[in-house]
């Protein structure tokens, strides 16, 4: 059986420290893919140091391949899926539209911590935050073990800016 999680709060705070540093350890690449490729590498490492078991796109390094969400951290007993820890949705595009799309993915998740990151142009940045706040707010079946955190990349100043909703 593998280990307890920290607590809620202790991986809300990790998980965002990683994003925080994210810019300036990317700062020479470019790409929607070198971004989405970091933070899949940062996160799945954080969740196995926890031994949580990982699914990532491409399964990359010794992970699993991508389940239903960007990434996800789970646990097993028995052979068999006990709880899924975290679920994560990454949008680069700016369209409000596509953002919302694949946020409301997370809504439909039972997990302990679901995380949001996408992009937004300074002046939008309020508006983004405030669409994905009304999105749970109008989500009916919302659980109260659960913690969004939500990951907004300031643009063109390429600094996130985090919202924690519980």
């Amino acid at each position: 059986m593998s280990k307890t999680p920290p607590s809620t709060a202790e991986m809300a705070h990790a998980i965002m420290d990683i994003l925080e540093t994210l810019p300036l350890r990317l700062s020479g690449e470019q790409g929607n893919r070198a971004w989405t490729k970091r933070l899949a590498i940062d996160l799945s490492n954080l969740g196995r140091q926890h031994e949580l078991g990982v699914c990532t796109p491409g399964g990359q390094g010794d992970f699993e391949a991508g389940w239903l969400y960007d990434l996800v951290w789970y646990r097993n007993d028995d052979g068999h899926l006990a709880e899924v820890y975290l679920v994560l949705e990454s949008e680069w595009s700016y369209d409000a539209y596509d953002i919302r799309y694949d946020f409301e993915k997370l809504l439909l998740a039972k997990a302990t911590l679901k995380v949001m990151v996408f992009q937004a142009a300074e002046s939008q940045l309020a508006d983004r935050f405030a669409l994905l706040e009304r999105g749970i707010d109008a989500f009916r079946k919302r659980s109260a073990d659960e913690t969004y955190i939500l990951a907004g990349l300031k643009m063109p100043i390429t600094e996130f800016v985090f919202k924690q909703i519980q």
